[in-house]
């Protein structure tokens, strides 16, 4: 029987487990976590903060430009911009490699975390959006990736995602 204290250590433990394999995704592409430069500073948010009117870091530019990387997707499912981003979401996380910088944001669909996952980079420089959709266990890019992208979305998603990749690849 575990006591508070043990729980704490081991909630922390994985913590540090989860740290390590994000960072060491992010490395093998060439990018990695970086503290974010005062340019991209208002970045440091979680999604729905950037997205939401009334939240604090709201930025009408930034949502914009998601909803119109889901604008192809609207047309079949003019719900799923609001469906997907509905679960938890943790603060941005800045990477940085080959002199490019990206904000990446993981989200997942509320009480579907097992199938449906949202990994987002964000290029502050340009203003540029692009995303790897897993929507009930089928990928889809959003945004036109390139291939180096696209490597870095896929690590980012198995990094924050793990359940949900070994899930989806079960259910094939």
């Amino acid at each position: 029987m575990m006591n508070k204290s043990t729980s704490r250590r081991s909630a922390g433990a994985f913590a540090l487990i989860v740290l390590f394999a994000q960072t060491a995704c992010a490395e093998s592409s060439g990018f990695s976590p970086q503290p974010f430069p005062a340019s991209a500073a208002r970045y440091e948010a979680r999604l729905f903060e950037l997205t939401e009117p009334g939240e604090k870091h709201y930025d009408a530019r930034f949502s914009g430009e998601l909803r119109k990387l889901f604008a192809p997707l609207v047309t079949k499912d003019r719900k799923i911009l609001a469906r997907v981003t509905s679960g938890p979401t943790g603060t941005g996380t800045y990477l940085a490699g080959g002199g490019t910088g990206y904000v990446h944001y993981s989200i997942c669909q509320a009480h579907q975390c097992d199938t449906t996952t949202l990994d987002i980079l964000f290029d502050p420089a340009r203003q540029r959006m692009i995303a790897k959709l897993l929507d009930h266990c089928t990928p889809q890019w959003l945004g036109q990736p390139d291939q180096n992208e696209m490597q870095l979305l896929d690590q980012r998603q198995r990094a924050n995602h793990p359940a949900t990749i070994d899930a989806c690849a079960g259910a094939k």
